[in-house]
């Protein structure tokens, strides 16, 4: 049975934000608070005097899980707790109260659990919206053609599959720093963990290649691997070893303070080393 004016909201969101991959930072759901609100404001309005009490009822009972999601998830919401617990309250209340006989009743005056609901939803409104209004809240820009919460959770999709499936959980993790920081606008990070990701595959290619006695030794610097690629008669290696040349030089300037990368000179960074770790991957084993 559908009552008379009675709105019926489907809200699929039940989490108000989203942990993120290795960090404190959290992804707020936008829609978790359009729909808490297009819930929110028939009760918080609702006309007691005219009402039905299955209009009440049903229209209250649909707001319970966002508001115990709001208490459960969203600690930086401080001054509306107190408000949001009261309706909660309230809301359990009516429902120990309610007789499905009742759907079709007005509320009367006397109807108290459903009178504090409704009075309680008008007061939890406005504090929600103030409260709300004082988070900090960003908006990140897209970065070239890349999905920006790729970017932040798996920068390493970057990489074609066969090269995700061989270059191992540290490059992916230094791949999905430097995404992050792309995206935040921290261009010289970017570049620094870029670089990293580059030189981790870089080593676990120089044993591929060149097989050294003692493999788990690393190399003192980027010349001494390139001098060791240099030795080895492949054309695939000679091609690698060419491009990692080019790029020897903005690796070495990245290790110094005063070297600051422009948000162009980062993207360029992280489109090189990309490159660069697609090439060497193909001679990966994982």
């Amino acid at each position: 049975m559908v009552l008379p004016g009675a709105t019926i909201i489907n809200v699929p969101a039940r989490r108000a934000k989203i942990s993120l991959r290795g960090c404190d930072m959290e992804r707020l759901s936008l829609q978790f608070y359009y729909q808490l609100g297009a819930q929110l404001g028939p009760v918080a309005r609702a006309n007691v005097t005219t009402a039905l009490k299955g209009q009440v009822y049903f229209a209250a009972l649909a707001i319970k899980p966002p508001l115990r999601a709001l208490l459960d998830q969203v600690e930086s919401l401080k001054t509306c707790r107190d408000d949001c617990e009261r309706l909660l309250a309230a809301i359990e209340q009516m429902e120990r109260e309610f007789n499905p006989q009742q759907l079709v009743e007005p509320v009367q005056p006397a109807d108290f659990a459903f009178q504090s609901v409704a009075a309680l939803a008008a007061r939890f409104e406005p504090v929600l919206m103030a409260d709300l209004n004082a988070q900090i809240t960003y908006m990140v820009t897209q970065k070239a053609i890349y999905d920006t919460d790729e970017l932040i959770e798996h920068a390493e999709h970057c990489l074609p599959e066969s090269a995700q499936a061989v270059i191992g959980q540290a490059v992916a993790d230094e791949l999905c720093q430097a995404g992050r920081c792309l995206v935040l606008d921290l261009p010289t990070a970017c570049g620094f963990h870029t670089f990293r990701a580059l030189e981790t595959v870089l080593h676990n290619y120089y044993v591929e290649v060149c097989k050294p006695a003692n493999p788990s030794k690393k190399l003192s610097s980027w010349a001494a691997y390139l001098t060791e690629l240099y030795k080895v008669e492949d054309e695939d290696v000679k091609k690698v070893y060419h491009l990692l040349y080019q790029m020897k030089g903005d690796r070495n300037d990245i290790m110094h303070p005063e070297m600051v990368l422009s948000a162009d000179q980062a993207l360029g960074a992280f489109e090189t080393g990309k490159a660069a770790i697609i090439a060497m991957a193909g001679r990966l084993s994982g």
